[in-house]
């Protein structure tokens, strides 16, 4: 009979590879929380696992994510992007970017792929595990994307954490995230920006603030919440930087 490989199993296993190759750089899993972290003065860098479960069978998808954290940023967030929009207990926790696997890699980066799919039900019925890389289905798959992560992680990620620390190239990044999508910007991507824009010292904030203003996409259901908090963190930050 076939054995199941299960959630859990392939977790744990990944991020204690993972923790083994990543110490000497600062990084431990979390097992309870499903990733492993690297904290500093300032913040903290996270690589997070997670898996798209396809029991009875022996499948598992898994959803890797990368994620960053800056206090200066996020402590001024929070004081407006508040119980109004979210639970605040997990506040302290929050991101300030976050992106996956598969937004990370380039196009001429090695793919992960394993030969058991041609044996899976779902892999041969479903059009979104045949495209996700990162399909496993035996102890010896989860070891082989565990070597792979760790390469891949040398290759890509440690340059991403190093990047997005530079708050810069940040505020960079967030200008033109939201003017290339102007109208589907949120409210806290709009804040993120502003924040970033005063912390740099951009000529831009005066132009963007009233663009943010004009063009704010609400949070559904919290619209008048959404058009308060945004205006109360510009007076902040024009009383305060």
């Amino acid at each position: 009979m076939e054995e199941i490989i299960k959630k859990r199993i392939v977790i744990e296993t990944i991020g204690n590879q993972l923790e083994v190759s990543l110490l000497p750089f600062g990084f431990k899993f979390v097992k309870s929380k499903h990733h492993l972290i690297r904290k500093y003065k300032g913040g903290f860098d996270k690589i997070l696992l997670s898996t798209i479960t396809g029991y009875p069978h022996s499948h598992q998808e898994i959803d890797i994510q990368f994620s960053m954290r800056i206090d200066e940023v996020e402590n001024i967030l929070e004081k407006f992007y508040d119980g109004r929009f979210r639970n605040m207990t997990y506040a302290k926790a929050s991101n300030t970017f976050s992106t996956n696997y598969m937004f990370l890699k380039d196009k001429n980066d090695k793919t992960f792929h394993t030969d058991n799919h041609l044996k899976c039900e779902l892999c041969q019925i479903s059009e979104i595990s045949k495209k996700n890389e990162f399909v496993l289905h035996t102890t010896k798959d989860i070891k082989k994307a565990a070597s792979f992560l760790e390469n891949f992680i040398e290759l890509r990620v440690f340059r991403f954490f190093e990047q997005h620390k530079n708050i810069k190239f940040l505020n960079k990044k967030f200008k033109n995230m939201i003017m290339e999508d102007y109208h589907k910007a949120s409210l806290i991507y709009m804040m993120y920006s502003l924040i970033l824009m005063k912390l740099c010292r951009d000529n831009d904030y005066d132009t963007l603030k009233l663009k943010y203003i004009g063009g704010l996409r609400p949070n559904f259901g919290f619209e008048e919440e959404s058009y308060n908090a945004l205006q109360e963190l510009i007076q902040y930050l024009e009383n305060n930087f």
